[in-house]
């Protein structure tokens, strides 16, 4: 019985996400987000309940943003494969975002989808800062200018640099930093370095420190990860 409630509330979570594909015309496009919509409304469940208040608040923030960002990152791949949209990273950072958010009073929803679904954009692809603050406001654009690394500045310093700037935003983006780092810590490509798997592991310990106190959930989240990324050594 328990079994077919969940399933039942699975498929409700699932039907309502598929709603978001009806706006897709491409064939291709809406395949890759039938898995990533899947995976969303999986996600959601792991909640527990699923508020339908946050459904309905959530909606039009994630409709327009993931629309957004899928354009943009279009042509562009989950690193180590061929095939994979990377859209599923942006669709697995919101999802942590989800998890967290459900949990966390008094939660900026809005702030945290947008920059979560957002994150990549300035810093992969060609769209500019002008861009998001132009479509989402000033709130998300200056997360998502937080979030994106300064080319500027020798890459040693990039991502400190990021994080200082992180800090100084609402935690709401401290905790799309966090879901990053905790969503980039799977298995990695093989093409990497032991010496670039280790220095990997260690930045994540870097977020952590800066930005742990932000998020409980997502804390505990990316310690587990990093635990995990150990037996990639």
């Amino acid at each position: 019985m328990a079994q077919f409630i969940a399933s039942e509330k699975f498929l409700r979570a699932e039907n309502m996400c598929n709603l978001y594909l009806k706006s897709f015309k491409c064939n291709t496009f809406r395949l890759h987000y039938t898995q990533i919509i899947h995976t969303f409304a999986k996600i959601c469940l792991i909640c527990g309940k699923i508020k339908k208040y946050n459904l309905i608040n959530m909606k039009e923030i994630y409709h327009k943003a993931i629309r957004f960002a899928g354009a943009a990152h279009s042509h562009q791949r989950f690193p180590g494969t061929q095939q994979t949209s990377y859209m599923v990273h942006v669709a697995m950072v919101a999802a942590e975002i989800t998890f967290a958010g459900q949990q966390t009073p008094h939660f900026n929803w809005d702030l945290a989808l947008g920059c979560a679904l957002l994150h990549d954009v300035v810093e992969d692809t060609a769209v500019s800062l002008e861009d998001i603050r132009f479509k989402f406001g000033d709130k998300i654009a200056d997360g998502v200018s937080a979030l994106t690394k300064n080319p500027a500045l020798p890459k040693a310093q990039q991502m400190i640099d990021s994080l200082q700037r992180v800090k100084n935003q609402p935690i709401e983006v401290w905790a799309v930093k966090l879901a990053d780092r905790i969503c980039n810590l799977q298995e990695p490509p093989s093409y990497w370095s032991m010496e670039k798997r280790k220095l990997y592991l260690l930045e994540a310990q870097v977020i952590l420190d800066a930005l742990g106190a932000g998020n409980a959930i997502l804390r505990a989240r990316l310690v587990e990860k990093m635990d995990n990324y150990s037996q990639y050594f």
